[in-house]
């Protein structure tokens, strides 16, 4: 009887391998045959984007530097405490190297981009799960609403409609991008759009920004009720 030990899969694979291959033909199993560590998970990629063609990986489909940024600062808040999942000093100098903001030259690590997707997919995961929580919260407290109240100070009432409009547009892009219903149709908002009296600029581009979403509601809801409607 050949005691096994505590050891990691790799090594029992060797092992069972091994008496497998000397029951069946008598003969040792040559080692040759158990290097096999670095050829299972062979990616055909080194990790590092110039060595990638344009159409195997589509990088116009990765977020802006902003909200990327964002989506880490989020890991981090989620996760830093208990997990360090990347040395922040090195991560980000590559991060800045890697879209363009950097005058360093350094080589990338191996395999950084595919860290860098790695966060980027945990990011996205918080924050979706956020945004939906905020939108219930803000229901109930009925943000997506005129506010016409005399006891309500304009400025609490345009920080509430720039809340909404921020969560509208988030809830709107993701809905559309996961093919899930909306949360809450547009027939039921009626708050204006929001002003930013010290910034007009903002307040046509997030207006902008709304009108877009309302069109891209209006087709998502329209192609989620034909999907559902040949389903039956």
């Amino acid at each position: 009887m050949l005691f096994m030990g505590t050891s990691s899969n790799w090594a029992f694979g060797r092992r069972v391998l091994t008496m497998a291959h000397e029951t069946l033909t008598g003969e040792p199993l040559p080692i040759d045959n158990l290097l096999f560590d670095g050829h299972v998970y062979d990616l055909g990629w080194d990790g590092l984007k110039e060595n990638c063609s344009q159409e195997e990986f589509d990088f116009s489909t990765l977020p802006a530097r902003e909200f990327a940024l964002y989506l880490i600062n989020s890991v981090q808040f989620r996760c830093g405490t208990l997990f360090q999942l990347y040395d922040e000093d090195t991560f980000m100098r590559q991060f800045e190297q890697f879209h363009g903001n950097s005058d360093e030259n350094e080589p990338m690590s191996p395999l950084w981009y595919v860290h860098y997707l790695i966060l980027l997919a945990f990011g996205k995961a918080f924050v979706v799960q956020i945004s939906n929580q905020a939108i219930s919260m803000a229901l109930q407290t009925g943000i997506h609403t005129e506010m016409k109240s005399q006891y309500l100070d304009e400025k609490y009432v345009q920080r509430c409609r720039l809340v909404w409009s921020t969560l509208y547009i988030l809830e709107r892009n993701m809905a559309s991008l996961l093919g899930v219903p909306l949360l809450v149709a547009d027939e039921y908002i009626s708050t204006p759009y929001p002003v930013c009296s010290r910034n007009k600029q903002r307040t046509a581009t997030l207006e902008i920004q709304l009108k877009i979403s309302k069109i891209l509601s209006k087709i998502h809801s329209s192609m989620f009720i034909t999907s559902l409607c040949d389903a039956y």
